[in-house]
């Protein structure tokens, strides 16, 4: 049982270092345990925090929890800005003008690109 516990442990420490504890923002702590136990049979010491945002990303998919993960910062997200049908998302202002000179570039980008808006995801 304390390997097992560990073993959560250690999914659920590697979650909050890639998504920078913005898990607690959305999720309880009981969603939380569930996700580990579900992917604890994928897990393996070699596994990264990336890996396990990834797997975290995918098992809450096509729930009614989903989340979308930022391409600069890493903080989960459920609102914000999407790009090129999710090429990259932006979970605010700042994150979106690590990769757009400014707001009118963002504009432009949205007009010529139908894939590319602020939305919600609920």
């Amino acid at each position: 049982m304390e390997t097992e516990q560990s073993t959560i442990q250690h999914i659920l420490n590697q979650l909050n270092i890639a998504v920078k504890g913005s898990e607690e923002v959305y999720y309880t702590d009981k969603e939380l345990r569930q996700f580990a136990h579900a992917f604890e049979s994928k897990w393996t010491k070699e596994t990264s925090d990336d890996e396990v945002a990834d797997a975290f990303l995918e098992y809450w998919w096509d729930t009614d929890r989903p989340v979308r993960r930022c391409s600069v910062c890493g903080r989960l997200m459920r609102d914000d800005y999407c790009s090129d049908m999710g090429a990259s998302y932006y979970c605010s202002d700042e994150c979106l003008l690590h990769d757009y000179s400014d707001m009118n570039e963002w504009e432009k980008e949205c007009q010529n690109n139908d894939q590319s808006y602020y939305t919600e995801w609920y």
